[in-house]
């Protein structure tokens, strides 16, 4: 029976390590995209520069300011959720290796 918990600990805690990837990864691409929404932002204040009369210009600069705004927000919010996802991942392995460790009052004879 004990190996049948230790298998199913060790199959949650790939589940968690597998999850734990797929986050970084989603945090990866968040950084990213506002890296790429500053850069257009340095962008459209250069071209206010050229084109002050511009209308459309000052709308795209908004937009930008908004989408970093969400941005900050999931990627303040999926930084939280990796940190659950490795406090469940360190109590899966403090389980794993409890159960590893002898148990005091048990002798194999």
């Amino acid at each position: 029976m004990p190996q049948a918990k230790n298998d199913d600990l060790l199959i949650k805690k790939h589940q968690w390590e597998s999850l734990i990837r797929q986050t970084n990864s989603v945090l990866k691409d968040l950084h990213d995209l506002r890296l790429q929404i500053r850069e257009e932002l340095n962008s459209l204040t250069e071209l206010k520069k050229k084109y002050p009369e511009s209308e459309r210009i000052p709308e795209r600069v908004h937009q930008n300011n908004q989408s970093l705004e969400r941005i900050a927000v999931m990627i303040q919010e999926t930084q939280e959720q990796l940190k659950s996802y490795h406090q469940q991942q360190d109590a899966i392995d403090a389980a794993l290796d409890s159960s590893r460790k002898p148990q005091s009052g048990r002798h194999s004879f």
